[in-house]
């Protein structure tokens, strides 16, 4: 091994190791007492050379730290973003503050063998700094209000994860414990924010003890906190702020290596965090988080354990540089020579420290070529173990003593009830919280996403059918494992009414109907189906960061990740999305995104839903072809003459913007009146003018809603308050309007006896109606196809096995995420049928063959015929109107109004009038089609 190695590898020892002498019993007092003098922080080392932005040392180290056999040091390997050249104080700080999360992930993972680290300070201030408040509010009030979403950001746990132990206890204690459980929520916030309990509220005490931005200035934690959050954080110093945010990061480390004699798990702790920055730039935000280290140990005099190695084109100040092979001692032979780089720091440290020196911490050594050339040469060995902890706190004692106290506990049936029933968002390896919310991903029921409870069912259905798909994977390997990842704001903001969560619910069920099928097959080469379920937090915001963060790691480690599903909406942020993921060669072939614009992201998207501007073209067929009904006084004459379309101001929403561009570019030039109203927020629904005048409403007039879902029962009751019950409005609502059709709670609200027409982009589905969901194999009178009658025999299947999913109808979005988990898996045994097999294992196709494979063939479904034969835009799969009646009535039919795409398999329909099938089509519905 070249001796460069060896003496970067001891530098490394000598870094993340604080103790080299063996801590067991004999030497329990004198090592508590060693341990109660104040040791000395490592220095920040900095690798400089002009091959530094490309050499791999680091992440050979990151490598070689690893090769513990179960125990390591806790350890992150992040490159540096480039200097932006930003001036905003506010783009700095997000700067940072993303520099800071992706070391707080990385050091928080449980793969050190001592536990994970938690951050609770860090967290806490990382969202007071993300908050934003409007400028005419009362941000103490505001802040008042959140402290329970603060109290779950500082333990780590999810939105929806605190239950109400209040509930959980009624009826099942006697009443004296139940008084105090259901007064300990208010008691622990109260002790949370007010500095005055050491176990409970350490956090504030922290903040108001510390020395930055001045919390003496403040009365309370609520009052300094609310210094943090917008607008009123424009008052403070950006770089008080800053050191704010990166003193609260070393405090925790500081606290995660204290060492507690009643808490053994603290003297398992016996190596450093080490922190390993590649392609440092002195003016990024690398260099700026490594100044802010150095000043705040400069600031305090407190010892923190972080360990950083940062590779560099050039030093960050023109002090000398130093040789790694002259680190430790004299060199041999020449006495009286010089004293090494590293003991030269250490003599001069306190001077430097004293003096709040610029750099005081940097040790500033060469990068030679010799060392990036035998990066490859960082042998395994116990070099890279941590010593082991003393014998008393190694984990089968404590495990032992453990298992006792459990059963002591375990008896006690009050003690039983209030224990968690999920683990913490910031335990489990995929995930963190982001503005409270619990984003990134999960693919087994140690946790799932959101508060809603048949939205956590059924991704424990999902995951309970990938364990069944793992275990006949492994007891036939030439079935390949194939892996989907659901991607979907599966979490909603608790200030807003933005949620329905059942869109995801018939989502999700669609793929685990699919899931289900294949893992009843018979022994063969058809692949098996795992689903990875991703949150994007609510509306997608969360999505990017994700992706970059969480999914990025995920799809280079696993070649068995072969597509992207769902995406829940089209926004900015799910087009920037799929970019990302096209530059990672991973298909992403959504639900139901038909924002005009989305294909141009990557060349690996596929729609498999009409585009925007064919359910413009949908709507004015339907308008210019609608006649009066037989045995009416206007029989066969034009049922409309005008059209209103409804829609927000958004123009970042690419849905909402590229739907009312293409309803007026379709509509303009008909020979049809053209009106439409655009609102700027939702208040603005509730000043709307009824549609009815004197009780009466036009019914000459197509009201169009292009909005989101949110916006449409608003903009329903506005639009009927004062009409009587015989005319009433003819409302048509977009495709968005299925996310209300399909929530029972969101049905609850629409007003009663209203005609909702609406677009699906699965018709065929939902006109199944009652008679699928319970299985039957007729439909009406007229029997359905065979593809048809499993997926009914499948949902009645998941409906009796779950108890909470009950639907009324089978929903267009469940039927479209079998239709697209059914479109991938065939796309893969097609591939793997015509390629080799070596040792009896099938093999998985990459990515693109898979894309390739979809391009080629097309899909014949319930929806229609999938094909992308001449785009990347399924624009032959059937996209219908439909009219429910009474939305509130569980057991009606969804009526067909009009229906485009190809053939349908619910039996014949005229193909002269609107395609439905004749026992879905409404009756007193007539259409023609409209002359060119």
């Amino acid at each position: 091994m070249p001796e460069i190695v060896v003496e970067y590898l001891a530098l490394l020892r000598a870094l993340f190791v604080p103790d080299e002498k063996p801590r067991v019993w004999p030497h329990f007092w004198r090592t508590l007492l060693r341990h109660r003098r104040r040791p000395l922080p490592p220095p920040i080392v900095c690798l400089v050379g002009a091959k530094a932005s490309e050499s791999t040392l680091l992440e050979r180290t990151s490598a070689w730290l690893v090769r513990g056999n179960g125990r390591a040091a806790p350890r992150v390997l992040v490159t540096a973003d480039p200097p932006t050249g930003a001036t905003s104080a506010d783009s700095a700080l997000t700067a940072l503050v993303g520099l800071l999360d992706r070391l707080r992930i990385g050091l928080a993972m449980d793969n050190s063998g001592a536990g994970p680290i938690t951050f609770p300070r860090y967290r806490i201030a990382a969202w007071l700094v993300g908050r934003e408040f409007a400028a005419d509010v009362d941000v103490t009030a505001e802040l008042e209000d959140c402290v329970p979403e603060l109290l779950r950001v500082a333990r780590g746990r999810p939105q929806g994860a605190v239950h109400d132990a209040a509930d959980a206890a009624a009826d099942k204690t006697p009443w004296p414990v139940q008084v105090l459980v259901r007064l300990w929520p208010a008691l622990q916030l109260w002790l949370f924010v007010s500095g005055r309990a050491p176990g409970l509220s350490r956090e504030a005490r922290w903040f108001m003890g510390q020395r930055y931005l001045s919390p003496e200035l403040s009365v309370s934690f609520l009052g300094f906190a609310g210094r943090l959050v917008q607008p009123n954080r424009r008052h403070e110093d950006p770089e008080q702020v800053a050191k704010l945010l990166v003193h609260a990061f070393l405090e925790d480390l500081r606290c995660a290596y204290r060492h507690r004699l009643l808490r053994p798990s603290s003297w398992r702790r016996t190596a450093y965090p080490v922190v390993l920055l590649q392609s440092v730039e002195p003016g990024g935000v690398a260099g700026k988080f490594l100044r802010t280290v150095n000043d705040i140990r400069n600031d305090t005099g407190m010892f923190d354990p972080l360990a950083v190695v940062a590779t560099m084109t050039h030093a960050p100040d023109n002090r000398p540089v130093g040789e790694i092979e002259e680190l430790f001692a004299e060199p041999p032979g020449r006495t009286g020579a010089p004293r090494g780089p590293l003991a030269q720091w250490r003599d001069t440290i306190g001077a430097l420290r004293r003096r709040h020196a610029d750099g005081a911490w940097y040790l500033v050594l060469s990068l030679p070529d010799s060392l990036v050339r035998s990066v490859g040469a960082l042998p395994a060995g116990p070099g890279s173990l941590p010593p082991l902890p003393p014998f008393w706190t190694r984990r089968r004692q404590v495990v032992a003593l453990v298992a006792v106290v459990v059963l002591l506990v375990a008896a006690v049936p009050v003690a039983r009830s209030l224990l968690p029933e999920q683990a913490p968002c910031e335990s489990h390896p995929g995930t963190v919280i982001r503005a409270g919310e619990c984003v990134g991903y999960s693919a087994d029921d140690r946790l799932t996403f959101g508060s809603d409870q048949v939205l956590t069912d059924m991704q424990r259905e999902v995951f309970r059918q990938n364990e069944i798909a793992a275990q006949r994977h492994a007891a036939s390997p030439r079935r390949p494992l194939v892996s989907l990842i659901y991607f979907a704001g599966l979490t909603y903001s608790t200030k807003t009414n933005e949620q329905y969560p059942r869109a995801q619910v018939e989502e999700l069920a669609g793929l685990a109907m699919r899931q289900r099928e294949l893992n009843r097959a018979p022994q063969s080469s058809e692949p098996l189906l795992r689903v990875v379920v991703a949150n994007g937090g609510a509306n997608m915001v969360a999505a990017p960061w994700v992706t970059d963060n969480l999914l990025r790691p995920l799809v280079r480690a696993d070649p068995g990740v072969l597509a992207v599903v769902g995406m829940d909406r089209s926004s900015k942020d799910t087009q920037q999305v799929i970019g990302r993921f096209g530059e990672l060669g991973v298909p992403v072939v959504p639900t139901t995104l038909s924002g005009d614009g989305l294909e141009d992201a990557s060349p690996l998207y596929l729609q498999p839903v009409p585009s925007n501007v064919q359910q413009a073209r949908l709507i004015a067929d339907y308008v210019l072809g609608a006649r009066y009904p037989a045995g009416s006084a206007q029989a066969g004459q034009r049922r409309y003459d005008k059209v209103v379309v409804y829609y927000p101001d958004a123009p970042d929403d690419l849905y909402v913007r590229s739907l009312a561009a293409a309803l007026e570019a379709e509509l303009r030039p008909r020979p049809i009146g053209f009106d439409k109203l655009v609102w700027a927020h939702q208040a603005g629904l509730n000043g709307m003018d009824s549609l009815c005048s004197n009780g009466m409403a036009d019914t000459r007039t197509v009201h169009v809603f292009a909005g989101r879902n949110y916006d449409f029962v608003p903009f329903l009751k506005s639009a009927v308050q004062g009409c009587g019950s015989a005319d009433l409005p003819t409302i048509l609502g977009d495709d968005a309007v299925t996310r209300v059709i399909a929530d029972p709670h969101g049905l609850e609200t629409i007003p009663i006896g209203l005609p909702v027409r609406y677009v699906t982009k699965g018709a065929p589905v939902v006109l199944g109606g009652r008679p699928c969901v319970e299985g039957a194999d007729r439909i009406g009178t007229l029997p359905a196809g065979p593809a048809y009658l499993e997926f009914c025999a499948l949902l009645a299947e998941l409906s009796r096995d779950n108890a909470g999913y009950r639907p009324a109808w089978p929903a267009d979005r469940t039927g479209l995420a079998y239709e697209v988990a059914g479109m991938v898996l065939d796309a893969v045994g097609r591939n793997a049928g015509r390629s080799a097999r070596t040792g009896g294992v099938e093999t998985i196709p990459n990515r693109a063959a898979v894309a390739m494979e979809i391009r080629e063939q097309p899909y014949a479904g319930m929806t229609g015929t999938l094909r992308f034969s001449d785009g990347r835009i399924a624009h032959d799969a059937t996209l219908g109107i439909l009219r429910s009646d009474n939305v509130r009535d569980p057991g009606q039919q969804q009526r067909c109004v009009l229906l485009h795409g190809t053939a349908i398999d619910l039996g014949p329909g005229d193909p002269q009038s609107n395609r439905c099938p004749d026992v879905t089509r409404a009756d007193d519905e007539t259409w023609s089609p409209p002359s060119p």
